[in-house]
């Protein structure tokens, strides 16, 4: 599993979520860049970015409780790479629709099954964190939850 399919992970909840008011942000999906571009004209959208993955790391962490991996927190080798990685690549995002970020959701769980629920959600074991289907499976509950209009947070313990 590559870094990179991580970072656009987070990249689309972090759109929905704004869209969808689950923090009371819009850097990504207003003008949070435009804002950023006077202090830090070279790295604004990637600092937009890590700082809609901190706020969402928090709203995370304070629903699921510290110490357990989601979305917004991996190893902490993972989230160096993705870190270093962000640098690269987040300048070749486009803002996408709502129904932009659900089907592309809904693509990359490749239409695995699970069971949603609203809240916080253990969907498996950390174990299990390099396994496409726990990747998979995060983004089909995300695509659920925003399909449907409810909150969730899949977890791995």
């Amino acid at each position: 599993m590559s870094y990179i399919n991580w970072i656009r992970l987070r990249f689309l909840v972090i759109l929905h979520g704004e869209y969808s008011q689950w923090w009371p942000t819009n850097i990504i999906t207003s003008n949070g860049e435009e804002f950023l571009a006077y202090v830090l004209p070279k790295t604004k959208q990637a600092a937009a970015h890590q700082l809609a993955i901190e706020i969402c790391r928090m709203e995370h962490d304070m629903q699921i409780g510290s110490g357990r991996y989601h979305v917004f927190r991996l190893p902490q080798k993972w989230e160096e790479h993705i870190f270093h990685d962000l640098n690269k690549i987040v300048s070749t995002y486009t803002i996408l629709t709502e129904q932009e970020v659900r089907k592309e959701l809904l693509d990359l769980s490749e239409n695995i099954s699970v069971s949603a629920a609203k809240g916080p959600l253990l969907i498996g074991a950390n174990a299990e964190l390099n396994d496409i289907s726990v990747f998979q499976s995060f983004a089909r509950h995300y695509h659920e939850a925003f399909k449907n209009n409810y909150k969730t947070y899949p977890y791995l313990n």
